[in-house]
């Protein structure tokens, strides 16, 4: 899996890689592999008439696991939330942990884990939900969180 400035991965369905491999974000070219990407593609698509091709919806999830967590139930997390990438729905999806940025009061990097689903509309974000997958890995991981918090933007 490629790392872009502390993110862990980020792939697309139209060019999906696999652990191991750079992982491009969907609009970029081969030549960006393991380049930090601009989002301005995702970007575009969030108003009509973008060059993204119209609205998208962006669900963003923040993991918040419980502190008692011994290494290998962090790791088995770690292993887990990745294979959310794999979700047909999905347009492109990114996993990441706190950035090692300057501390600010608006800042908030007490999350454990990050990820930002990008999908077509409500319909598709609605068959994430109901993914095999994405049920599966609630069911696995739900017991490691403590709190998760979701933002949905159009």
């Amino acid at each position: 899996m490629g790392t872009w400035g502390g993110v862990i991965g980020s792939w697309s369905h139209s060019g999906a890689a696999v652990a191991g491999e750079a992982c491009p974000a969907k609009g970029f070219g081969n030549e960006n592999q393991g380049a930090r990407p601009r989002m301005n593609w995702a970007l575009d698509g969030l108003w009509a008439g973008g060059q993204g091709g119209g609205p998208m919806l962006i669900h963003s999830v923040f993991f918040y696991l419980k502190p008692e967590l011994s290494a290998a139930d962090r790791a088995a997390f770690a292993e887990g939330v990745a294979t959310l990438g794999t979700i047909s729905a999905l347009e492109a999806f990114y996993l990441g942990r706190p950035a090692a940025t300057e501390k600010r009061p608006v800042i908030d990097d007490t999350y454990d884990y990050a990820i930002t689903c990008v999908l077509a509309d409500v319909a598709a974000q609605n068959a994430y939900q109901v993914d095999p997958i994405h049920l599966a890995f609630i069911a696995a991981h739900k017991d490691k969180w403590a709190t998760v918090k979701i933002y949905d933007a159009e």
